[in-house]
């Protein structure tokens, strides 16, 4: 049995870290501070035992971390929390635990929240050992009983969560639906228009004229960008149409700026596409179509020749978000599975509270009620019916209260009438 405050030194724990590995050290006694980080001594410990609670979860922590990690040769640890009932380690781990429950919140991140998701290991242990030391039966079963209430309510927010997922999903789907629906029709009705233009069949009209030469068909497309287009006309927020630019593949081709579709710092983006057709726009710098390359001209025959494709995808994605819809609608429709155990639970947890703040709290004495106060009574009434059968003391020279018969009070033998007659001329 060692006792690590009398290895001060760094070269000392380490001599007794390795006796410890080795066996030769059966136990080790220490504070948190001395055995904290730093001592690995996890190869043969078995056992963990914390006489006294710390003031912060990280030292607990520590702690565990002791023997609770890799490098331990043996499959099973035991971790041993001693507590003296009717003490202040009560009190000691009710910190323990409020404080671990707060770290746990700030460590997923969540504080948009104003109550807790989930109770952390440490602090769940917390409250149990605070609940053992407390010499209340209640509060163990009060704790429990939040326990299984907080795992309840955790299950609850996750099926809210999917939920709100699953309409926001529907409603995204359902929106892509109705986009591909509106732009089938124009689709399926340009299929049969198109007109092959690979090898030897290529020809394409460039304004007024029609060509057979790719060569010339570039030319031809060159001049009209340069004489249609201005040099910067590109404007996000802007949309300009400069016109039907030739006829290839048996399907116009028209020429805008790219507006929101321009690559970033690009003020000379040029947006050619099937007219009708927004799925077959290609982008091009206007610098790029003037500088004459057969590339342009391949990819909007590409273009055209894909139209069939974008009917397949368009119908393939009606489909699946049809599927999607119906599946969100079945779970949408399923209610939560746990709600009456959630019930059940928070009214259970409600009953201890008022059983635990009964047997906390000292039994009050009824108050005496006020004489004159009947049931039922209204208090203000009961307050002025108090007042009015009150005695007040006469006024100087009153022998009466007002709204009472006059009395006679005086000496005996005295001549009350003459008293009477005085006071009046007085």
């Amino acid at each position: 049995m060692k006792f690590i405050h009398d290895f001060p030194k760094a070269e000392q724990k380490a001599a007794l870290f390795e006796q410890c590995r080795a066996g030769d050290v059966a136990v080790l006694l220490g504070s948190t501070a001395m055995m904290g980080t730093g001592t690995n001594v996890q190869l043969r410990a078995k056992a963990i035992h914390h006489v006294t609670c710390p003031w912060r979860p990280a030292d607990l922590t520590q702690r565990d971390g002791r023997i609770i990690r890799q490098g331990n040769a043996n499959p099973e640890v035991h971790n041993f929390q001693y507590a003296t009932v009717g003490s202040y380690d009560s009190a000691a781990w009710d910190g323990i635990q409020r404080k671990a429950t707060m770290i746990n919140q700030v460590l997923r991140g969540r504080l948009d929240v104003r109550e807790l998701e989930d109770v952390g290991d440490l602090a769940l242990n917390a409250a149990q050992i605070k609940a053992a030391t407390s010499g209340n039966p209640l509060v163990m079963e009060k704790i429990e009983a939040d326990a299984a209430r907080t795992k309840l309510e955790r299950l609850k927010r996750a099926f809210e969560k999917n939920q709100s997922s699953l309409t926001w999903s529907k409603a995204s789907a359902q929106s892509t639906i109705d986009t591909a629906e509106n732009k089938l029709p124009a689709v399926l009705a340009a299929i049969p228009n198109i007109v092959p233009t690979q090898g030897d069949a290529f020809t394409m009209t460039v304004g007024e004229k029609t060509v057979d030469k790719r060569v010339d068909a570039v030319a031809g497309i060159c001049d009209w960008i340069k004489t249609n287009t201005p040099d910067y006309g590109n404007y996000s927020h802007r949309h300009h149409d400069y016109g039907t630019m030739a006829v290839l593949g048996g399907h116009e081709l028209v020429v805008s700026n790219a507006g929101g579709q321009s690559r970033l710092g690009q003020y000379q983006d040029l947006l050619l596409q099937v007219k009708g057709l927004p799925d077959t726009g290609t982008v091009f710098s206007r610098q790029e179509i003037l500088e004459g390359g057969t590339g342009i001209l391949t990819r909007l025959e590409n273009r055209v020749a894909a139209i069939p494709e974008i009917a397949d995808r368009l119908q393939a994605s009606i489909a699946e978000k049809q599927l999607l819809v119906i599946e969100a609608d079945a779970q949408l429709l399923r209610p939560f599975k746990y709600e009456e155990k959630l019930v059940d639970a928070r009214l259970a947890c409600k009953e201890l509270d008022e059983k635990l703040k009964a047997s906390i709290e000292p039994v009050k004495p009824a108050e005496p009620q006020a004489p004159g106060i009947v049931d039922g009574e209204d208090p203000a009434l009961a307050r002025h019916r108090k007042l009015h059968a009150a005695s007040f003391p006469a006024g100087p020279g009153l022998t009466h209260l007002p709204g009472t018969a006059p009395t006679t009070q005086g000496r005996p033998g005295a001549d009350h009438h003459r008293m009477r007659n005085t006071d009046l001329e007085r």
